[in-house]
C-alpha cells in the first residue's frame, strides 16, 4: 500500500502547477457534467427514451472526435507558438472552419433523423443535435483553443456557464412535466450553444465564415496525421457498437450499457488527467535523452493508473446493482452485471496506457493507428455475432476481448520501437520521429 501511495503520489505531483490545476478542473467539471447529465437523463426517462438519448450522446462524442482532428488538433499544434496578433487571425478563419465542418455534419445528422421520423425519440434526437451541431463544435474548438494560449481558466469558465444554462433548461423541462427524449436532449444542446457565444466574448473575435475558413482548412489539408485517424478509428469502432446494439437488441438496451460505462466517469477521470501530465513528460525525455527515457515514466504512470483502476474495477463488482438502483431506481437494476465486464475492458485498456504514452511521444502515429483499426473491425465483428446470440452480456465480454487484442498489439508496437530505437543515436530523435 506505501509503495502505491507513492506511485501515486510522484504521478500527480506534476499537476501541482497552476495550469496543471486548471486543466483537471476542467476535466473534472465537464466529466462531472457528462456523468450527471447520464444519471439525470435516466431518472426522468423510460429506457427506451433513454436510449435514444444515449445514442445522441455518444454520437455528439464521436462528432466532436472529428472536428477535433479536422480543426481543433492542427489548430492547436500550429498556433501555440504564435504572436497574438496572428494567433487571432487564425484563431477567427480555425472557428469558421469548425462551424463549417459542424454545418456539414448537422445536414447530414438533419437527413438521418427526419428520415427515422420526428414521431421517433432517435429521429427527434438526431434532429436536434444535427441543429445544435454548428455552435456545438465551435464552442469545442474554443475550448481547445483556451489550452493553445495558456488559458485553461477560460474553459472552465466557460463550463461553468454552459452547466448552469444546462442545469436551468433541465429544471424547467421537469417544472412544467414536458419530460421526453427530446426535451432532456434540447437542455443539453442549449448549455453547448451558450458557451459558444460566450467563447466570442471571452476571445473577443466571431468565426470567418466563407473563404477564411476555407483558405484555412486548405492550409492546413495535411496535419491531419495518423493520430488523428487512430482517435478516429477508436470512436467509430464504439459508436458501429451502439449502433449495432440498437439496431439487433433495442434502445433500452444501450440505455443499459451506455449508464454502466458512465459508472467509469470517476475514474475515468483520474486516468485522463495522469494521460495528460505524462504525454508531455514522456515526450520532453524521447526529445531530450531517446525512446528507453520516454518509457520508464510512461510505465510507472501506466502502473498508477492500472493500479487506480483496479480498486474501482472491486468496487463496481460487488457494488453495482446498489449504485444502479441509487442513482437511477430500480428500473435499470437488471444491467449492473454488466459492470464486471464493462470495467474488466477499461482497466486492460489502462494496462495500455504507457504503451500509448511512449509510442505517442515517439511520434510513432502510424503504428498507433493501424492497430486502432484492426481493434476496430475485432469489435464489429464481435459485436454482429455475439449480440443476436448471447446478447448484451456477450457484447459486453466481446469489449473485453478487443481491449486484450488492443493492450497485446500497443506492447508489440511498443517493443518493436524499442528496439528500433537501440539502433538509432539520441541526436536522430527527431529524424525518427519523422520516419515512423
Amino acid at each position: 500500500m506505501r509503495g502505491l501511495l507513492r506511485r501515486v503520489r510522484s504521478a500527480v505531483q506534476p499537476m501541482l502547477r497552476r495550469d496543471a490545476l486548471w486543466i483537471v478542473s476542467d476535466q473534472a467539471l465537464w466529466s462531472g457534467y457528462t456523468f450527471l447529465g447520464a444519471v439525470l437523463a435516466a431518472r426522468l426517462l423510460h429506457p427506451d427514451a433513454y436510449g435514444a438519448y444515449a445514442l445522441g450522446v455518444a454520437t455528439w462524442i464521436t462528432v466532436m472526435a472529428l472536428s477535433r482532428a479536422l480543426v481543433s488538433q492542427p489548430f492547436v499544434v500550429a498556433a501555440s507558438s504564435k504572436p497574438p496578433g496572428v494567433w487571432d487571425r487564425d484563431a477567427r478563419g480555425a472557428a469558421g472552419a469548425a462551424l463549417l465542418v459542424g454545418s456539414v455534419i448537422g445536414s447530414g445528422l438533419v437527413l438521418v433523423g427526419l428520415l427515422l421520423g420526428l414521431g421517433t425519440n432517435t429521429g427527434t434526437v438526431l434532429v436536434l443535435l444535427g441543429g445544435f451541431a454548428p455552435v456545438l463544435v465551435v464552442q469545442d474548438f474554443f475550448r481547445n483553443a483556451a489550452y493553445s494560449v495558456g488559458a485553461p481558466r477560460r474553459s472552465v469558465i466557460n463550463g461553468c456557464i454552459v452547466v448552469s444554462i444546462w442545469g436551468t433548461s433541465l429544471a424547467a423541462v421537469v417544472a412544467v412535466g414536458a419530460s421526453s427524449a427530446g426535451t432532456v436532449f434540447l437542455a443539453w444542446g442549449l448549455g453547448g450553444a451558450a458557451g459558444a457565444f460566450v467563447a466570442f466574448r471571452q476571445f473577443a473575435l466571431t468565426p470567418a465564415l466563407g473563404r477564411p475558413a476555407l483558405a484555412w482548412l486548405s492550409s492546413h489539408r495535411h496535419t491531419v496525421g495518423w493520430f488523428g485517424c487512430a482517435e478516429l478509428a477508436y470512436l467509430a469502432g464504439m459508436q458501429s457498437v451502439y449502433v449495432l446494439v440498437v439496431v439487433v437488441l433495442g434502445d433500452a438496451d444501450l440505455g443499459g450499457l451506455r449508464l454502466v460505462m458512465a459508472l467509469l466517469g470517476p475514474v475515468q477521470l483520474v486516468v485522463a488527467s495522469i494521460q495528460f501530465v505524462g504525454l508531455p513528460s514522456a515526450s520532453r525525455r524521447h526529445a531530450e535523452h531517446g525512446m528507453h527515457q520516454a518509457i520508464a515514466p510512461a510505465l510507472r504512470l501506466s502502473g498508477t493508473a492500472t493500479a487506480v483502476a483496479s480498486v474501482y474495477l472491486l468496487v463496481l463488482a460487488v457494488g453495482s446493482e446498489q449504485l444502479l438502483v441509487a442513482l437511477v431506481g430500480a428500473a435499470y437494476s437488471s444491467f449492473a452485471g454488466l459492470a464486471l465486464p464493462v470495467a474488466l475492458a477499461f482497466v486492460v485498456s489502462v494496462v495500455a496506457l504507457g504503451p500509448t504514452l511512449a509510442i505517442k511521444a515517439a511520434g510513432a502515429g502510424r503504428a498507433f493507428a493501424v492497430v486502432q483499426v484492426v481493434v476496430l473491425a475485432l469489435r464489429l465483428s464481435l459485436t454482429a455475432v455475439l449480440a443476436p446470440t448471447v446478447g448484451l452480456m456477450g457484447v459486453a465480454w466481446g469489449l473485453v476481448v478487443a481491449s486484450l487484442v488492443e493492450a497485446s498489439l500497443l506492447w508489440f508496437a511498443l517493443r518493436r520501437l524499442a528496439r528500433r530505437a537501440e539502433r538509432t543515436p539520441v541526436a536522430g530523435a527527431q529524424s525518427m520521429r519523422e520516419s515512423v
